[in-house]
């Protein structure tokens, strides 16, 4: 999928990335939706919670190394 920058990420790679509880507080929210609303909604909540960008939802966002 492409975050807001356009940028293509691993929406699974991301998903484990994602605080826990926050992801579960979603979940539950939003209920099923797809992978983009549940992402751009995640990141949405992760910087309001935070005050950070989630890295995913960054234009250059580092990937983690296998």
């Amino acid at each position: 999928m492409l975050n807001a920058h356009g940028t293509e990420i691993d929406f699974n790679v991301a998903k484990t990335l994602m605080d826990e509880k926050l992801r579960d507080e979603i979940q539950c929210r939003l209920g099923p939706c797809s992978d983009e609303e549940f992402f751009f909604t995640y990141a949405a909540a992760h910087y309001e919670t935070f005050g950070e960008v989630f890295e995913f939802a960054k234009k250059f966002p580092v990937m983690p190394k296998n």
